[in-house]
């Protein structure tokens, strides 16, 4: 819908679906300007946070051939002033349009077409570039203003993520010493019950700008997600898990007011199907595990953080080995990928933040 309460033209954006050893075109999906939400506040926040350029909120969307699984890749052009730079977005980043794509395919066919549908990205007939307005909720999130020079163990860190995710780029992210035992320590209490169940908690952050160091994300705290009804292979945030959340949230924002939800932590506890592999005993790693974000993980993210280019998630599980494992997300190139982090002590998180040090429970039971 538009300004004005009428329905927007297509946007000439659209995902084809066909079925192998058929030429013939089976469903055509289009992509809607709320689509791409998710991706035009990722482009937003980069022009922000790395140029910090306010960025036009009318883009151009091209498509080029090959990409991840030759689907094709879309191309989103931004401007901010005389700056222009390029954004490439594989087919991952339009998962929403693929399964809804796929689920009209499978109504329609008669017969199970199981992995053999495929899509790619296509423009409308004898187009090479579209434009598109951007909807977006909100402008990119104020950032607080930050010292490191005091701290040198946080110096290190920001250095040692710069060095880990330097192919990507992405913005770094410092977890709290204290803040990442209780994550772990909530994501596993479930498997401690007779009959266990997945449990965890809403991550609780600062993005944090330092003139000498950039941008970078700090996880300062988690919110058990109590009232939750959690069964083995689900945890759903109940209107009472979301009412205490934000009463302790709005008590502690009026003392900082730049802490806010950036993603969540949680428990897979339960093991992988099955002996280890025969490969196993001669790895240094086991890769079989249970730490991983799901599809419905990945559909509530985008639910709960919409447009929201900096959450995270971390997930705790089990490898095939019988051993403790985790594995940590942030949001690039319009999706959850798998990433690193840093961590770093409660007192240097702290100073960082002109705070003085408290236990992680001391802040997480009281309202």
């Amino acid at each position: 819908m538009s300004a004005t309460g009428h329905p927007q033209p297509p946007l000439g954006l659209a995902l084809e679906f066909s079925v192998a050893e058929r030429s013939a075109i089976v469903h055509r999906e289009e992509v809607s300007r709320a689509d791409l939400g998710d991706l035009f506040a990722e482009i937003v926040w980069a022009m922000h946070t790395t140029h910090g350029r306010r960025c036009n909120h009318l883009f151009t969307l091209a498509v080029r051939s090959g990409g991840l699984a030759a689907c094709g890749t879309l191309v989103v052009i931004a401007t901010a002033g005389r700056l222009r730079q390029e954004f490439e977005f594989e087919i991952e980043a339009l998962a929403p349009v693929v399964a809804r794509g796929m689920q009209r395919v499978r109504a329609s066919e008669p017969h199970d077409t199981g992995p053999e549908v495929r899509c790619r990205i296509v423009l409308a007939s004898g187009r090479e570039r579209v434009d598109a307005e951007g909807l977006l909720a909100s402008g990119p999130p104020e950032l607080r203003v930050v010292d490191t020079t005091r701290t040198k163990a946080v110096r290190e860190a920001l250095a040692a993520c710069r060095a880990a995710e330097q192919e990507s780029a992405a913005m770094p992210v410092l977890f709290r010493a204290g803040a990442r035992e209780f994550a772990e320590r909530c994501s596993r209490a479930g498997q401690d019950l007779p009959e266990p169940v997945e449990t965890g908690g809403l991550l609780l952050g600062h993005l944090l700008r330092c003139p000498s160091e950039g941008v970078f994300l700090l996880i300062e705290d988690v919110l058990p997600a109590a009232d939750a009804a959690a069964t083995k292979y689900s945890l759903e945030y109940s209107p009472a898990t979301w009412q205490r959340i934000g009463a302790v949230l709005r008590a502690r924002r009026a003392l900082s007011p730049s802490l806010r939800p950036i993603g969540q932590a949680h428990g897979h506890n339960f093991r992988p199907e099955g002996p280890p592999c025969a490969e196993c005993a001669r790895r240094a790693a086991c890769t079989t595990s249970t730490a991983f974000l799901s599809a419905s993980d990945r559909q509530w993210c985008r639910a709960v953080f919409p447009q929201s280019p900096f959450q995270v998630g971390l997930v705790f599980g089990w490898n095939a080995r019988g051993e403790r494992d985790a594995a940590f997300y942030g949001w690039h190139r319009g999706s959850l990928r798998l990433r690193g982090y840093e961590v770093i002590p409660d007192e240097d998180a702290a100073e960082l933040l002109g705070a003085r040090p408290t236990t992680t429970q001391q802040r997480t039971t009281s309202p």
